[in-house]
């Protein structure tokens, strides 16, 4: 069955008309143009959200390019793939001509050699071009944070557009910016984020957006000038059944677990790496623990756990002249394990912290 047959329309819906009451469940198509298994803001947003929405009852049917989220069992994959330029094995990669079958690739493929990040506008109008065939099969589009022009184009064929930003890409771009530290590495990081323009001009004009911390919404309305009547904020959540003492596992007193998605200034992992450095000069070595991606670029580690001892050595903190080591080895056990051992949890992320690119602490892992 193709993917356009798999929604209402081929479960015996008849399509438009459809006017649906404040309890009515509703046929919700999300789009998330990267939908990472194990990025937060990607895959692990994407998963659970639908996840829940399925479980009130709502038909929800996610529309992604590459990398393609792993859903739950009742939420269909439509899927639209891109020419995939930012693969893992062969990133920034030129296609070849034989590869560019529509205008949308050379839409994509033409951004991509004008230096910008090509794929958000690319997938938007992929997206559009799907759904406009299929007004009748959904009530609601939900994205997650594409912000192409593709979406102004569902709201004038009818589509209502729910925007969620979880962060304005203004602020990873101010930062990258200030950290630059030559001229040219500034005019590509100012090509590479052009698509931000794109970004703030749709924001401005959908009906509504949702983000996800206060912070975030105050750095929405002040980038994006998104009219605060319109911006609504649906805190990100945690699973108690999850994320909860364990009485099987012994905490070490001196073991903290930092979270950190990559090593981009944003994320403010410098000053973690500084402060471990200095307490093993005055201490001894203290145990660090980072899931989900290494800083500094050492390797991506999915659901599992790394050791940081931090002593000077090559690996260059930005912004700073001191250079820290990472030396990575695997802990056995789940994240949830190398949580319950930790005494202090350092979460290395911007949306839901104050003081942006600034780790916030946890007194207690859990």
């Amino acid at each position: 069955m193709s993917a356009a047959t798999q929604g209402p329309a081929a479960s015996g819906r008849e399509p438009g008309g459809r006017n649906p009451g404040p309890d009515d469940p509703l046929r919700i198509a999300y789009l998330t143009y990267r939908g990472k298994p194990h990025v937060g803001g990607q895959g692990v947003y994407t998963r659970h959200l639908t996840k829940a929405l399925a479980d009130l009852g709502h038909h929800v049917e996610v529309l992604s390019g590459q990398p393609y989220p792993v859903l739950d069992e009742r939420v269909p994959l439509v899927e639209l793939p891109s020419l995939d330029i930012y693969n893992d094995h062969f990133p920034m990669r030129m296609p070849g001509i034989w590869e560019l079958k529509d205008r949308w690739d050379w839409l994509e493929v033409t951004s991509f050699s004008m230096g910008t990040f090509p794929e958000p506008l690319a997938f938007s109008m992929r997206a559009w071009d799907h759904l406009r065939r299929r007004v009748g099969d959904f009530d609601l589009v939900q994205d997650n944070q594409c912000l192409g022009y593709g979406l102004l184009a569902m709201e004038r064929s009818g589509l209502p557009v729910l925007g969620t930003i979880h962060h304005p890409i203004t602020v990873d771009r101010r930062l990258e910016m200030e950290h630059a530290e030559t001229w040219r590495a500034r005019f590509g990081k100012s090509r590479w984020y052009a698509f931000t323009k794109m970004q703030s001009r749709v924001a401005t004009r959908l009906r509504r957006v949702i983000t996800v911390s206060k912070n975030s919404y105050d750095d929405i309305v002040a980038d994006h000038e998104v009219d605060p009547q319109r911006l609504f904020v649906v805190p990100v959540g945690v699973d108690p059944e999850l994320f909860k003492p364990l009485p099987e596992v012994e905490r070490r007193p001196n073991q903290i677990i930092s979270t950190a998605s990559s090593d981009v200034a944003m994320k403010g992992q410098r000053y973690l790496l500084e402060a471990l450095a200095k307490i093993r000069a005055n201490s001894g070595p203290p145990h660090g623990t980072c899931h989900a991606h290494a800083a500094l670029g050492t390797g991506a580690v999915h659901f599992g756990a790394m050791v940081l001892w931090c002593v000077p050595t090559r690996a260059r903190v930005p912004g700073r002249g001191a250079a820290y080591r990472i030396d990575e080895r695997r802990r056995a056990g789940g994240s949830s394990q190398s949580l319950a051992r930790s005494a202090l949890s350092v979460v290395a992320r911007y949306p839901g912290c104050p003081g942006r690119s600034r780790p916030c602490l946890s007194g207690d892992a859990f």
